[in-house]
């Protein structure tokens, strides 16, 4: 496919409570006092999508220190209503050109991070540290192949939507998600956020290698211990299981399958 009709995107979360939130200045590093979540793994998600695909006046426009601070001026100029939280949706094109626009979401618990440790096998497992809405989830009905396009997040979402439109969950739902599966059976994530399920004693989520988004949360999750790359298979997963849920907006969120 030409680089022409698809650009690298990230999606994240501003929100004045996160300035306070000691987990995001934890991964701020330089860019202290950050309204963003967490602006510097979207910087690194961009800059390793970038490199697969080659587009090296890209990567090139968001190394060091200069290109992080060009990625928070482009955030800080979507933002114009900073009284309440907003999602942010960055594009950086092959030439390296980053454009950035804003819409309001809705406002999440202070700690985004809660969710993630929800133990499901515990006695008082109905009563959850999590105070949100529980997403209800459901498997996909048909594989979606691993590729770039699966790897790295793209304005090439057709089969995102496509499983959406299987699970008939409406474009711009957030209250249900749909388990993405691949060739080999192997669970990779859902069609906006990065899955986790409760194995072994703790949250497993799939592996980079079965063709899943590394995304900013996973990313902070894994390093964080709060969850470990495994295989989860299709088969394996039961209706009724909780599902951890994560992404650079909403940061943790928990679900249940349903079917």
């Amino acid at each position: 496919m030409s680089s022409n009709l698809f650009q690298l995107i990230t999606s994240l979360r501003y929100d004045p409570l996160l300035i306070e939130a000691p987990f995001n200045q934890s991964a701020a590093h330089s860019l202290r006092g950050s309204p963003f979540l967490p602006l510097v793994l979207h910087r690194d998600r961009l800059l390793q999508a970038a490199g697969a695909f080659g587009w090296d006046d890209a990567a090139e426009a968001l190394e060091a220190d200069s290109g992080l601070q060009r990625l928070r001026d482009v955030c800080e100029d979507a933002v114009r209503d900073r009284s309440g939280p907003q999602r942010l949706r960055i594009l950086l094109s092959e030439s390296g050109e980053l454009l950035g626009s804003a819409y309001p979401t809705d406002p999440r618990p202070f700690d985004l991070t809660v969710a993630s440790t929800f133990n499901p096998s515990a006695p008082d497992s109905d009563e959850t540290p999590y105070t949100g809405p529980i997403i209800s989830v459901y498997i996909d009905t048909e594989s979606t192949p691993q590729s770039m396009f699966t790897s790295y997040k793209t304005t090439s979402r057709e089969h995102y939507t496509a499983a959406r439109t299987r699970a008939e969950i409406a474009p711009d739902s957030r209250a249900e998600e749909v388990l993405l599966w691949n060739e080999r059976g192997e669970i990779t994530e859902g069609s906006i956020r990065n899955v986790a399920f409760w194995r072994d004693g703790g949250w497993v989520t799939p592996s980079a290698e079965g063709g899943c988004l590394a995304g900013v949360m996973r990313r902070w999750l894994i390093e964080s211990e709060r969850v470990r790359e495994g295989r989860v298979l299709r088969e394996e997963v039961v209706i009724g299981e909780w599902v951890l849920l994560s992404n650079g907006v909403e940061g943790c969120s928990l679900g249940k399958v349903f079917r």
